[in-house]
């Protein structure tokens, strides 16, 4: 946020409108757990992909090199191989690459030197060889599991909130933080969906790759791997979506990313309009594009996050990301 360009009487009702779409995402994901998540997740993320990268594309996507945007895709193309063909090959190549660009992302948005960004890679790369090595394999999949998903639109989102209110303390924006980080336990342990819920056989199938989570998850976070459990964490993973999504858009008027060129807006709609014909012809090749498109805009969003993380630990307010 970019308090020297907008009010914070403006901010505050931008607050209040996030706290509606906080309250209102989990009461739906309550309901209709994986109709809320499957709708956010093919018909409002792609179009949530295209314009932040776009926005990100104007700022060098928060590096320092104008370059750097070329090796934090690289990870993409392996993880899309993945889809096809899970050999255990294609999976230490594809971790690999995550993992190298995580750490890299680091030096990428605060230092332009190729050579701290290739040390940072390569002890990427090194970790998680060496974790595959000694066969310490549960951290490294669920680093690479959780980073594209929860810990990004959860995670991150979260930080973004927090460090907003730094900036600009409101009554809304504390409340929304507070219900933000609620919602979690809320829907994992206390409100149930109803027994009357049926679940429709396509949707089920179709979230399977996210649903799947909770097998690794469960044991951790105490969820039982039953049907209860698949629908508190389908509730859980519809309100991260749901909500990440549309904070994005409830963000326009804050960081200007909505300002785009009119020749750029039409590619957007072309490619949305394509991502969405894929998935309704062939569910399996319209994953494999939100997948690639949603890696894409999680990588070339690294410096970013790693910049308001270093702004979220610092004891001083300061103004890193500006629009």
């Amino acid at each position: 946020m970019n308090s020297k360009t907008i009010t914070p009487k403006k901010i505050e009702r931008i607050n209040a409108i996030n706290l509606g779409i906080i309250l209102c995402s989990a009461l739906v994901a309550v309901y209709l757990p994986f109709e809320l998540f499957l709708f956010s997740y093919v018909v409002i993320g792609p179009l949530h992909y295209l314009t932040e990268i776009s926005w990100l594309s104007d700022r060098n996507f928060f590096s320092k090199s104008r370059y750097d945007w070329y090796w934090l895709l690289a990870p993409v193309i392996p993880v899309v191989i993945l889809n096809y063909y899970p050999t255990p090959t294609v999976r230490i190549i594809a971790d690999s690459f995550l993992i190298g660009v995580v750490f890299g992302s680091f030096a990428s948005a605060v230092t332009p030197k190729y050579i701290h960004r290739a040390i940072l890679i390569l002890a990427g790369i090194a970790t998680s060889a060496l974790l595959l090595y000694f066969e310490i394999k549960q951290p490294l999949v669920l680093a690479v599991i959780l980073l594209p998903t929860l810990i990004h639109v959860y995670g991150f989102t979260g930080i973004f909130m927090i460090v907003g209110l730094r900036r600009t303390p409101t009554l809304f924006g504390t409340l929304s933080v507070l219900a933000y980080f609620s919602a979690p336990f809320v829907l994992l342990y206390l409100v149930k969906t109803p027994a009357s819920y049926v679940i429709n056989p396509e949707l089920g199938e179709a979230a399977l790759p996210f649903t799947s989570l909770l097998t690794m998850l469960g044991p951790i976070i105490n969820v039982p791997v039953d049907l209860a459990g698949v629908y508190a964490f389908t509730s859980l993973l519809a309100f991260a979506y749901t909500y990440h999504y549309l904070n994005w858009f409830s963000k326009a008027e804050v960081i200007k990313w909505h300002k785009i060129p009119k020749k750029r807006l039409l590619v957007i709609a072309i490619v949305y309009s394509l991502c969405l014909t894929l998935y309704f012809v062939d569910v399996r090749l319209g994953f494999v594009a939100f997948l690639a498109l949603g890696l894409a805009h999680v990588m070339l969003e690294l410096p970013l996050n790693v910049l308001s993380f270093l702004e979220l630990t610092r004891i001083r307010r300061s103004n890193p990301i500006s629009s």
